[in-house]
C-alpha cells in the first residue's frame, strides 16, 4: 500500500491594511466625505471692476456649521510682478459680510457687517471657498457698501465697534445699500423651525422643513445665478456641501 501524498501547504496569510485608528476630532464632520465635492475653481485674480465673493464657513461642533457670505473690498496687485489693479481685481481681507444671524429655535435675522476685517483674531474663518468674482457696479456705492462710509449711529439697527483701529459698521434687518443686496433680500430670514416635542402636553407629529444659515445662503445662491451674478455650478456645490 502507497503512502498517502503529503499535503500542499497552506496558502499564506492574506495581508490586509491596518484598519485607521478611530477618529478623535472634535469639528464637525461634514455630511459628504470630500473626495465626492469638488470646491470651485474661482481664480484669485478677476477681471478688472469686480470684486470677489465668497463663503466664509465656521465650524459650529456639535451644531451644523455657520455659513455668510463675505464680499471682499478692492485691493491692490499683492507683488509688481502681477498685473495692476486697473488690468485685474485682487481681494483684501477686508470687506462686507452677509449672513442670517440666530439659530433654529429662536430664529434668524440678516445681520451685514460692513468694513469687517477677516483677519483679525476671533473673526477669522476655519474655511474661505471662493464662489465668483462679481460686477463691481452691483456693490455701488463702493465705499458705503463695503466700508459703511457716511453710515451713522442715528438708526438704532446700526451698531458700531473699534476692532483692530477700524470700526465696523454691523446692522440688523436693514434696507438694501446696493444692487446685490436687493437680490440676496429677497430670501427673508430662515424663522423658527425647531420647536418642543410636546405643547401643552400634545406631541407634535408634523414635519418641519429646518431651515438655516446654510439654506439662506443656497436659497439666495439659487437667485445670484437666476440673475447671472453665480454660476449654476457653485450652487450644486452648496447643494452638495450643506449639512444635515
Amino acid at each position: 500500500m502507497q503512502p498517502a501524498p503529503p499535503l500542499p501547504p497552506p496558502p499564506p496569510p492574506v495581508s490586509l491594511p491596518n484598519a485607521p485608528p478611530p477618529s478623535t476630532s472634535t469639528t464637525h464632520q461634514p455630511s459628504h466625505t470630500p473626495q465626492s465635492i469638488l470646491t470651485p475653481n474661482i481664480p484669485p485674480t478677476g477681471p478688472p471692476n469686480t470684486v470677489l465673493l465668497s463663503l466664509l464657513i465656521y465650524n459650529g461642533y456639535p451644531f451644523c456649521d455657520h455659513w455668510e457670505y463675505f464680499v471682499s473690498a478692492p485691493a491692490s496687485a499683492p507683488e509688481p510682478s502681477i498685473a495692476p489693479s486697473v488690468d485685474a481685481s485682487h481681494a483684501s481681507d477686508i470687506g462686507t459680510v452677509l449672513q442670517a444671524k440666530g439659530n433654529v429655535r429662536e430664529g434668524f435675522v440678516l445681520e451685514v457687517k460692513r468694513g469687517w476685517d477677516i483677519s483679525q483674531p476671533g473673526q477669522r474663518p476655519d474655511r474661505v471657498v471662493r464662489l465668483g468674482w462679481v460686477d463691481r457696479g452691483l456693490l455701488e456705492p463702493v465705499g458705503e457698501v463695503l466700508f459703511g462710509e457716511g453710515l451713522g449711529c442715528s438708526d438704532e439697527r446700526v451698531k458700531t465697534g473699534s476692532d483692530g483701529g477700524r470700526t465696523p459698521v454691523i446692522e440688523e434687518n436693514c434696507e438694501a445699500r446696493c444692487g446685490f443686496e436687493k437680490i440676496v433680500f429677497r430670501v427673508p430670514a430662515p424663522g423658527k423651525t425647531l420647536r418642543d416635542a410636546e405643547v401643552d402636553g400634545v406631541e407634535r407629529r408634523a414635519r418641519i422643513t429646518q431651515r438655516n444659515c446654510q439654506t439662506w445662503i443656497i436659497e439666495t445662491a439659487v437667485l445670484l445665478a437666476g440673475e447671472g451674478v453665480l454660476e449654476h455650478g457653485i450652487v450644486e456645490y452648496l447643494k452638495a456641501t450643506k449639512q444635515v
